[in-house]
């Protein structure tokens, strides 16, 4: 009796995912839309690539940094693959996405956001929102691979704690493609509506004075111009190295960057990332001149990301330093 039981599971699970296969049915998440959105990118021009976080969907503007390349006799698609606790192993889980989907999608140049928070602590944001759909859709089989080593090789977990992430990342696994556990929400993958991100409904609210917002940056022009070291693990670097993999082939120009923020553990990441040998060639971190520009807390939305006149004089510093260090 129970071993009917189990098989009629089995088969009712194994019925669930083949129409979803055979419907090409995706949970509509915000990432499955940009997915699409990136997949059907025109071709026309050669493409740069951006991949971030909130860092970067809130502090470049790709029009405006599209258009000045091209006025600088660069002439690229811009598009970004950006969006807020993007962790690294998520932007390879969609990056993965993308490139299936898209059939040959190969970028021109990639230029890949850095970041400590996202480098060295890449399970937070899956800690945070444990059992969303945004989370289960995210660990599949080698997104659950890589995850596990960053618990067990690189961590600096208890043992307690890494069997207890462990365990949540195996259930995240069997609900990722059990289908169990979670709200049964998906649609058709031609159904999804891409549009333009809102953000012009955020408030900014920076919570600093501009005597203050001058004192951070005064510490941020140190770190990022005398250094202050950070470790960089192999992981977060492997993970790079898998996205180039991914999407580069070995034509593609590979380019590494942080943006301006008040974080002083973030600038001091980039600048050390920015150090390692195989990727000082082509990596962007900010300078004096930029800093001085963001000196008017009216061009930060909050202490570590970009508004309004912030957004446009990085976006335009980026695409002179594109220019300068992009062959």
């Amino acid at each position: 009796m129970v071993a009917w039981f189990a098989a009629g599971i089995a088969a009712s699970l194994a019925v669930v995912n083949v129409r979803i296969v055979v419907l090409d049915l995706v949970r509509p998440t915000g990432l499955n839309v940009l997915v699409k959105q990136l997949a059907q990118t025109p071709r026309d021009r050669p493409i740069l690539m951006l991949i971030g976080s909130s860092f970067t969907f809130l502090g470049l503007d790709t029009a405006q940094l599209e258009a000045e390349l091209t006025a600088k006799g660069r002439s690229y698609r811009v598009v970004k693959f950006a969006a807020g606790g993007v962790s690294s192993l998520e932007r390879l889980r969609y990056l993965r996405e993308i490139e299936r989907r898209a059939g040959g999608f190969r970028p021109a140049v990639i230029l890949m956001e850095v970041s400590a928070y996202y480098d060295k602590e890449p399970l937070l944001q899956f800690e945070h929102n444990l059992f969303s759909q945004r989370m289960v859709d995210m660990v599949d089989l080698e997104t659950a691979a890589r995850a596990l080593s960053w618990v067990w090789a690189t961590s600096s977990l208890r043992t307690s704690e890494r069997i207890r992430m462990s365990a949540q990342l195996l259930q995240h696994l069997g609900a990722h493609y059990s289908k169990l556990g979670i709200k049964f929400d998906f649609m058709k993958y031609r159904k999804l509506i891409v549009s333009a991100p809102e953000n012009a409904a955020v408030v900014p609210d920076p919570k600093l004075s501009n005597e203050e917002l001058g004192r951070s940056l005064d510490r941020a022009e140190v770190i990022l111009t005398k250094g202050e070291w950070a470790e960089v693990e192999d992981w977060g670097n492997r993970q790079y190295d898998a996205m180039i993999a991914l999407l580069g082939r070995g034509e593609a120009k590979i380019g590494f960057y942080a943006l301006p923020n008040t974080l002083g553990t973030e600038l001091a990441y980039a600048w050390s990332f920015c150090q390692q040998s195989a990727r000082s060639s082509a990596c962007i971190i900010p300078d004096r001149d930029l800093l001085n520009a963001l000196r008017d807390r009216s061009m930060w939305m909050d202490i570590s990301h970009l508004f309004g006149e912030g957004v446009k004089s990085t976006t335009s510093w980026f695409a002179d330093q594109i220019a300068r260090r992009i062959p």
